[in-house]
């Protein structure tokens, strides 16, 4: 029974991930640039060198919300950027600092790295704001797959500290319900493009 569960569950996430990536990679690029500036203007007043001197952030693909702009702001508010980079011999994922002069290296999934940047602790970042494929406003979130971000902050809980968890998405790909299961790790909220989702439950 439980196995039928786990298979129905992995099926509808298969399903619905195939349709939200196939939204998100249909929005113009004009469009895609202005939802850039839009998240960028939501979570900017967030942030500061006191608050959140290390964030986490990702460089978009597939369709992804740019966090470009929002990258542009840390870099001139003396706010450290972090991204995350693969292990390319096993599922382990670590974040190296980022800046302008960095050198960038595709990995596996053909997606650039900082691979000279120095790494830092995850207790170390204040805020990590992640991409997902759907999200759902009880902190639900699918993700492509892979379960990288999942297996990095499964043990956040014994962390000295916790940084605050945050998905970005374009408003498309918000559902109702987000299928889940153990080892998904709920985010605290989502900055779309047109709002913010504090974690309803």
């Amino acid at each position: 029974m439980k196995l039928t569960s786990c298979m129905t569950t992995a099926q509808s996430k298969a399903s619905l991930r195939k349709t939200l990536r196939q939204a998100r990679r249909s929005i113009p690029r004009p469009a895609q640039q202005r939802a850039a500036v839009r998240l960028c203007q939501l979570v900017s007043p967030w942030l500061s060198p006191r608050r959140t001197p290390r964030i986490a952030l990702y460089l978009a693909e597939d369709g992804e919300l740019s966090a470009a702009p929002l990258i542009d702001y840390c870099w001139a508010h003396q706010i450290k950027v972090f991204l995350p980079v693969l292990n390319p011999l096993s599922s382990k994922m670590w974040f190296a600092h980022y800046t302008p002069e960095s050198t960038l290296t595709p990995n596996r999934f053909g997606i650039p790295e900082p691979l000279d940047g120095d790494l830092v602790r995850l207790w170390q970042l204040n805020l990590v704001l992640l991409p997902l494929v759907g999200f759902d406003t009880d902190g639900g979130r699918l993700g492509m797959g892979g379960g990288f971000y999942d297996r990095v902050f499964a043990n956040r809980h014994l962390w000295p500290r916790q940084p605050g968890m945050f998905g970005i998405a374009h408003e498309c790909q918000k559902v109702d319900q987000i299928p889940r299961e153990p080892w998904d790790i709920p985010l605290d909220g989502i900055f779309s493009d047109r709002r913010i989702y504090p974690k309803s439950g």
